[in-house]
């Protein structure tokens, strides 16, 4: 099930809508590739999910390999302050996921 709400990422999603939301995770993700001895792997890309949970946000961020296997290497709870496009925040308080590929 996850996978399929993972690849059903909006297509016309604007990243940088997101910037704030979205900071660090590059950093994030080498770091974890760093600990792991992964720095020159075949991971390609990652994936953070975004949920409405509580009064927060909950940010999942994904590592998704060439096989197109995903390893989930990090879960945070941000303000939902740090999304500032609408069309996000609207789908977020309709309960809806989020998802938004990082190049990495």
């Amino acid at each position: 099930m996850i996978e399929f709400l993972l690849f059903s990422a909006l297509a016309g999603l604007a990243v940088g809508a997101l910037t704030l939301a979205l900071a660090g995770v590059q950093d994030i993700v080498a770091s974890w590739l760093r600990r792991h001895g992964l720095a020159h792997s075949l991971f390609m890309d990652a994936l953070v999910i975004f949920d409405h949970v509580r009064s927060a946000l909950k940010r999942t961020i994904f590592l998704r390999d060439r096989r197109k296997r995903l390893t989930r290497i990090e879960e945070t709870e941000l303000s939902p302050e740090l999304i500032d496009d609408p069309e996000v925040r609207a789908k977020l308080a309709r309960g809806e996921q989020v998802a938004v590929p990082v190049c990495i």
